[in-house]
């Protein structure tokens, strides 16, 4: 009988990494990288966790500030990080919302509820941190400022109660930090990329200021974004330059999702639409204020459901054998923007360019995209105008 030769693992050449000390040594698996892109994505997953309490209504401010070597610093003026001490570990909440590994974003910790965030599912800020040379928190709570220092992630000092926060001052907390590049490709940071993120959420979340300051020239730059339109005025800077066949088609409207998998939940679909003289198919999709260049199956339905409305307007019902226009010829022409505000999302990678949508979530697209073009329609001069279109979209699309 041939002895199998098999190659086992002795108890003691297993290696049990701490959670700070997996992030420091596999950073892609956290941030998708150690580039530049991925340097950026430090101040990405910050700002998303300040995003989060501007959902909840607690936050209307976020600043950014970009200083000399490399250090930023994000500040809002949401409820900040409690501070009281947790009677299991003897640590104060603050300490283990910036340390713990897993333990749960200071959304979750501070209100007992899910809230709608773009950030590492709840594990943005001790990411950060863990990746950073130095991090230093500033957090106005309860009619205090508490500070608390690190390196590499570590605590280098005990969570402080330095002064009163005056009368001036708003509660929230500022987060400044250096990464860490001896884990990073020597980079710097890119005020126009930051400026762009920043235009991007004052369109994704109405009624926020966002202002981007940098310190690093000899005068410094600083501007702030803010909208009042949202979505609409975005759709307007992205046809600007384009031959608009009418006013953009926009909804938001809550959707409870249901399935046999999960209980009942709330999503918000944003969305505005808007036709031009173009061939060409724009679409910009986000979930949780993150862009998902890849799309992902709610970007079929919204294609499917725009169709789905023009031939309904044609044939007054839809059977199965009457699909006047495709998706593909519908569509041409068309800019849209979706926005999906999920309170579980599932990402492919950890830079989320692309949302694994669940089956429920494309039907309640499709179905919020339909009704609001349906509406639209109505007005026979606006369906002549679309209609148009698409047949000119058919007739070019056969030329070719």
């Amino acid at each position: 009988m041939n002895e199998r030769n098999t190659n086992t693992q002795k108890a003691n050449e297993i290696i049990r990494l701490e959670p700070r000390e997996h992030v420091r040594k596999r950073p892609g698996m956290y941030i998708g990288g150690i580039d530049k892109r991925a340097l950026h994505h430090l101040v990405y997953v910050l700002l998303d966790d300040s995003i989060s309490e501007a959902f909840a209504g607690e936050c209307n401010h976020i600043w950014i500030t970009l200083r000399e070597d490399n250090v930023v610093c994000i500040r809002d003026n949401g409820q900040g990080i409690a501070v009281e001490i947790n009677e299991k570990t003897g640590q104060s909440t603050l300490e283990i919302v910036m340390t713990e590994i897993g333990f749960g974003s200071r959304r979750r910790l501070v209100n007992g509820i899910v809230r709608i965030s773009g950030g590492l599912n709840g594990v943005g800020s001790q990411v950060v941190n863990a990746l950073s040379e130095w991090f230093t928190v500033e957090n106005r709570r309860d009619g205090y400022v508490w500070t608390q220092e690190y390196r590499e992630g570590k605590p280098q000092t005990p969570v402080t109660q330095t002064r009163q926060v005056s009368i001036e001052e708003l509660s929230g907390i500022s987060f400044t930090f250096r990464p860490d590049f001896t884990i990073f490709e020597p980079n710097s940071f890119d005020y126009t990329r930051l400026q762009k993120r920043c235009l991007e959420l004052s369109y994704l979340v109405e009624g926020l200021t966002l202002t981007l300051r940098d310190e690093r020239n000899e005068i410094p730059i600083e501007e702030s974004f803010y909208t009042t339109n949202g979505l609409i005025d975005m759709i307007k800077t992205l046809n600007h330059d384009k031959t608009r066949l009418h006013e953009p088609i926009t909804d938001r409207c809550n959707v409870t999702i249901t399935s046999q998998e999960s209980t009942p939940y709330a999503v918000i679909v944003d969305f505005t639409l808007q036709f031009t003289d173009t061939m060409d198919f724009t679409v910009m999709s986000y979930v949780n204020t993150v862009e998902t260049p890849e799309g992902g199956s709610h970007i079929l339905a919204l294609r499917s459901a725009v169709a789905n409305a023009i031939n309904y307007i044609i044939f007054d019902d839809i059977e199965d054998n009457e699909v006047e226009y495709s998706a593909f010829e519908a569509s041409r022409g068309l800019t849209a923007i979706i926005h999906v505000m999920h309170p579980m999302p599932s990402f492919v990678s950890p830079t989320k360019v692309k949302l694994l949508v669940p089956a429920e979530l494309y039907g309640a697209v499709s179905e919020a995209v339909f009704r609001a073009c349906n509406d639209f329609l109505k007005d026979d001069k606006v369906a002549n105008t679309i209609i148009k279109k698409c047949e000119s979209n058919r007739q070019a699309l056969k030329s070719k």
